[in-house]
């Protein structure tokens, strides 16, 4: 089991990985969004988990996101 401070953590990296390659191939927002979630989706399928990535997405879609609670550091 992952602690909190681990998932925050990976986030942070994450979040770092994403302004990197963003910067370093001068891609917009929400083109690197779509290439990221085809990837994911395409993660799930062989994980055979495609529903629930699917249902996930939606569930984060259907949330009240706070930007300004971003973890980039």
């Amino acid at each position: 089991m992952r602690t909190d401070d681990q998932l925050i953590d990976l986030s942070i990296e994450m979040d770092n990985f994403i302004l990197e390659k963003a910067q370093k191939y001068s891609i917009g927002a929400l083109e690197f969004s779509a290439i990221m979630n085809a990837r994911l989706l395409l993660l799930n399928q062989v994980a055979q988990g495609e529903e629930d990535f699917k249902a996930l997405l939606v569930s984060i879609a259907n949330t009240h996101l706070k930007p300004e609670q971003h973890t980039v550091q």
